[in-house]
């Protein structure tokens, strides 16, 4: 009974610090040294910037290939957790149509709340690759409960 316990504590702290690590990622960490009005930047054509820049890749600098896979893969990778901090945090079991639509509003809130305070551009590409993320965690999160479940 206290083992039960301290595993759903655990889980349910882990949820907080990944959800707080996500606030800070998106919110806080990328301080800008200038002043850019980031509102004039929106994004709405999905993955236009990314082809281009995959086509003119040659031409590119080694430390503009590390920001841009860095920011490709970081928006997938930092949305895989995403469905098993929110089954970890509350007791309810949800169906994968809650969460993939947790997961866009999720990601939605977070463009549309750089673009209103002014700290990021809204990104289509940012929306659908948090979303895959969010999708691959799901898939893996459907495969261990199933195992789980299984056994």
């Amino acid at each position: 009974m206290i083992n039960k316990c301290l595993k759903k504590i655990s889980l349910r702290v882990l949820s907080f610090f990944y959800f707080s690590i996500v606030i800070y990622v998106v919110f806080f960490a990328r301080r800008r040294q200038q002043l850019v009005d980031f509102r004039n930047e929106i994004n709405l054509f999905p993955f236009q910037d990314k082809i281009n820049f995959i086509q003119t890749s040659s031409i590119r600098s080694e430390a503009d290939k590390y920001v841009f896979y860095s920011d490709f893969l970081g928006n997938i990778v930092m949305f895989i957790p995403f469905v098993f901090a929110v089954e970890w945090l509350v007791t309810k079991q949800y169906s994968n149509r809650f969460h993939i639509l947790t997961l866009f509003l999720c990601s939605f809130s977070i463009e549309s709340l750089q673009f209103i305070f002014n700290i990021g551009v809204f990104d289509i590409d940012d929306l659908l690759l948090n979303t895959v993320g969010g999708l691959l965690g799901l898939l893996a999160f459907n495969f261990f409960n199933f195992k789980r479940l299984k056994s």
